[in-house]
């Protein structure tokens, strides 16, 4: 692949080469800003990684260096997004579905395996999805009172299937710090978690067939000290219970009652 541009004096674009490196094979490429640097990733469509260059976004002419060969295999297509503060990297390809690389600050993650660090545990997934030739990631508000949310869909188009749109929810839990125990009510439907840092117990309605979650503030408790923390070296002589997050410092176990109408923390 060529970088080319050179504008001329008369305000008309010739075409001269720029840079030149290797990507065999490129069906796609995607330019994005990230972290003070500018990216270019080319989709491969061969049996072998997809390369991703990056140069410093401050240098003029960019110089493109290899920074990373993504897992990917006859891939298509590509498209980068920001996905609630997270940035990803989306890659169709022609026989494996859609895989989704999630950057970690160093590097695009891609599905969890025996081998993933503890720290990358959130990492990116594989959708099924066949034979992927398109992608577009859009991203709306909900409908309601849920202010917090937001709706983020991924369309797919397909060389020989019809095209899909895939849904998925971002929701703002700022609650959820220091997370220490877990209890799932008896019909399976709400999951409390409590959280230690921020003296709080966080619930989630729970889908019972798929186990999908979403932050529910109606099943939650939190606490002054929620979202502004007192340290918790200082004695409890010096200040009043209510400023260490009472009742719900150091939140450390949940129990429900057998009816769940009841939960102990």
């Amino acid at each position: 692949p060529r970088v080319l541009t050179t504008p001329s004096p008369r305000g008309t674009v010739v075409a001269a080469t720029l840079a030149e490196f290797p990507a065999g094979a490129a069906m796609d490429v995607e330019h994005f800003v990230l972290g003070g640097r500018r990216f270019l990733a080319f989709a491969s469509f061969a049996d072998s990684p997809s390369p991703l260059y990056s140069s410093p976004v401050d240098a003029s002419p960019p110089v493109f260096t290899l920074t990373q060969l993504l897992p990917t295999a006859f891939a298509t297509a590509l498209h980068f997004f920001d996905g609630s503060g997270t940035p990803f990297l989306a890659v169709a390809q022609r026989d494996a579905g859609v895989l989704m690389l999630r950057w970690n600050g160093e590097t695009f993650l891609g599905e969890l395996s025996d081998l993933t660090l503890p720290k990358d545990l959130a990492a990116g997934q594989l959708i099924p999805s066949p034979h992927p030739r398109a992608l577009l990631h859009v991203r709306l508000p909900t409908a309601g009172d849920r202010q917090d949310s937001t709706i983020d869909f991924l369309l797919v188009g397909a060389a020989v299937a019809d095209a899909r749109v895939l849904l998925g929810e971002a929701s703002l839990v700022e609650a959820l710090d220091g997370p220490s125990s877990l209890a799932l009510s008896p019909d399976g439907r709400t999951l409390y978690v409590s959280c230690a840092h921020s003296r709080a117990v966080v619930g989630f309605q729970r889908d019972a067939s798929s186990g999908l979650l979403s932050y529910d503030s109606a099943r939650s408790v939190t606490t002054e000290q929620t979202l502004s923390r007192v340290a918790d070296d200082l004695l409890p002589s010096i200040l009043p219970p209510a400023r260490f997050g009472a009742p719900l410092r150091y939140a450390s176990g949940l129990a429900l009652s057998p009816d769940g109408r009841n939960l102990y923390v």
